[in-house]
């Protein structure tokens, strides 16, 4: 037990600088693209606008995942209004029928906004900064992940997660037009996500296909 205490404490700080030695790669991998855009695009304001916000909201968003969903929401409904309320429901159906994050959504929005050229810009401003941060803090994170104080303070952060997940349901529900049928794949899909552990991209495929036979 000893050896292997030994061992896991002198591999900690070899995978951190390892980490750390990939993040000139990972910056370069954001900004080449994002530069080559903005240096011949016409829409290089708008595009600067895309990277800015995403990247904002990358930092900010606690958890990632569905918590991501009320402020997604508030910043490209409400605050800038790229995208209408229905448009960003379609835009989040699209996201679980992909794989990857919710935050694959940030791709969605740019490609609406503009273009290819706002995907990229989107996507680099949504992702670069979070793996920046990720890496740069990567030999902190390996010291202090054992400390009783940061486990305490783990277990609130859970908590808060499960609220802002509700809150992201009920921000979905109001964008969703009521009817009886909506409330049916509705609770359907639920039961098949607790109930029996269905996959959920296979729920979505088949809350998909209700959808067009009952609309």
């Amino acid at each position: 037990a000893t050896a292997t205490a030994a061992n896991a404490a002198t591999a900690a700080p070899a995978a951190s600088a390892a980490l750390r030695h990939e993040l000139p790669l990972a910056v370069a991998a954001g900004l080449l693209p994002l530069s080559g855009m903005l240096a011949f695009s016409a829409k290089a304001g708008l595009l600067l606008q895309l990277a800015a916000v995403f990247a904002g909201m990358s930092l900010l968003t606690l958890g990632g995942g569905y918590v991501f969903i009320p402020l997604l929401q508030h910043t490209v409904v409400d605050a800038y209004g790229w995208l209408t309320p229905h448009q960003f429901v379609d835009a989040l159906a699209l996201t679980q029928l992909s794989p990857g994050p919710v935050m694959i959504s940030s791709a969605f929005v740019g490609l609406k906004v503009a273009g290819l050229a706002g995907a990229v810009a989107a996507s680099v401003g949504m992702f670069l900064p979070s793996a920046v941060l990720m890496i740069a803090a990567s030999g902190a994170m390996q010291r202090i992940r054992g400390s009783a104080q940061v486990q305490a303070a783990l277990r609130g952060v859970r908590a808060t997660l499960a609220g802002m997940v509700f809150s992201a349901a009920v921000t979905l529900a109001g964008l969703t037009q009521p009817s009886w049928a909506a409330v049916l794949i509705c609770a359907l899909s639920l039961w098949a996500l607790t109930r029996w552990r269905i996959d959920a991209a296979w729920v979505v495929l088949c809350a998909a296909l209700a959808g067009w036979l009952v609309f």
